[in-house]
């Protein structure tokens, strides 16, 4: 009530000014993000694929890269503005409400095998759309029908979802006499981190890694991964695009006092449709329900124009690098729907997908994120091997 008191007293121009100004900068943010993942090569469902059965680990790169780079900002945070880290952690936490370890496994393990069966990720959808994978709408298609279908079915599901509740929510124990371990904690998780990709740099380098991914006509047409300038080459070190993405995690938790996450945009969308029913039957749509209630606010759609931003910055850096729809085949039609749906259910389910557990929740040091990630690889992981085994790893659609 205050702080509605306090907003109404902030001039209507200037509330305006600052929406704007908060929207257009996150669609930045989102256009950062899916050059990043564009350049790193990542957002190929080959590069998915091949990191589930150990062949390639560019993938790998980018993620610790980007949980280094988001434990470096919130390091920062937590000794320059531990009010504000503190709203960001709350923020991810305010998520994981309705949760418990079965449904954050449960829902972890789906999102990994959709990952590994359409090649993708809630992010790298977006990023391959943006940068002309073959068929990659159709798994956009599955994602929303994923979202559509774990909120019609969230409150059956709940009960299963909530079960086995965990009272500790970080790895480092909270309150006044254990606040000075944090900041100290995050930085050396990062150090580790930081020490682990350039280990696996040294073991599978870069230049090799990424050769392996594209396509053999792209090489020759191109010449070099680097292109004349940085921004038309075709790939940057994944590592380097996984530091950038995480640093991406201060402006956001300055601007809109949140953490990176994409799966709840799919979700805002989808559930615009409850507006048009009578108020007693919202209840039966928990999540769509709120979501719907908080759309009216602009400050509530920064996660929608972020992932357009993402879409958008993969199209221009494939466009500059000349790989756009060329660098990268697609999947079958079924695998990209039956993952897209995997996919965004089991992140609704888990209450976070990639970024929201993967990145944001891991440099959150968050108890439920860390249990989600090691279920989510042996998802992907199990269902890779499985492709593999009847032949069907390997993405072969071309336009």
């Amino acid at each position: 009530g205050t702080l509605l008191h306090l907003q109404d007293k902030i001039p209507l121009g200037r509330r305006i000014a600052t929406a704007f100004f908060t929207l257009v900068t996150v669609t930045i943010l989102g256009m950062v993000f899916g050059w990043c993942a564009q350049k790193s090569m990542v957002y190929e469902p080959l590069a998915i694929r091949l990191q589930f059965v150990f062949q390639n680990f560019e993938m790998l790169k980018l993620f610790l890269g980007a949980i280094a780079g988001g434990q470096i900002v919130f390091f920062i945070l937590c000794l320059a503005n531990r009010g504000l880290f503190n709203t960001v952690r709350a923020a991810f936490m305010g998520c994981m409400e309705r949760k418990g370890v079965v449904g954050t496994a449960l829902g972890a393990a789906l999102l990994g095998a959709g990952m590994a069966l359409g090649g993708g990720c809630p992010g790298m959808v977006l990023a391959q759309v943006g940068s002309g994978v073959p068929l990659a709408y159709v798994s956009l298609l599955g994602c929303f029908t994923g979202a559509l279908l774990y909120g019609l079915l969230e409150k059956p599901l709940l009960k299963m979802a909530m079960a086995i509740r965990i009272n500790q929510k970080y790895c480092v124990a909270e309150g006044q006499s254990h606040s000075r371990r944090t900041p100290f904690f995050l930085l050396a998780c990062c150090l580790c981190l930081g020490g682990a990709v350039a280990l696996i740099e040294v073991l599978s380098p870069w230049s090799t890694a990424v050769t392996s991914l594209i396509q053999p006509d792209v090489l020759n047409a191109t010449g070099s991964l680097w292109g004349r300038y940085i921004v038309d080459a075709v790939s940057w070190p994944a590592w380097m695009c996984g530091l950038i993405i995480g640093l991406l995690q201060l402006p956001l938790c300055l601007l809109v006092k949140d953490s990176l996450g994409s799966s709840t945009s799919y979700m805002l969308l989808i559930s615009q449709w409850v507006h048009a029913l009578p108020e007693r039957h919202r209840q039966k749509f928990p999540e769509m329900d709120t979501l719907a209630k908080q759309s009216h606010q602009a400050q509530n759609w920064w996660q929608v124009l972020y992932v357009v931003g993402v879409v958008l910055g993969s199209f221009v850096s494939s466009f500059l690098s000349s790989t756009y729809g060329t660098a990268a085949k697609g999947v079958y039609p079924v695998e990209g729907f039956v993952g897209g749906i995997l996919m965004l259910f089991g992140s609704r389910l888990a209450a976070g997908c990639t970024s929201g557990h993967g990145l944001s929740g891991m440099a959150l040091l968050v108890t439920y994120s860390i249990i989600a990630v090691p279920f989510m690889f042996a998802g992907g992981i199990i269902t890779a091997f499985t492709m593999q085994a009847v032949g069907s790893i390997t993405p072969s659609v071309q336009w």
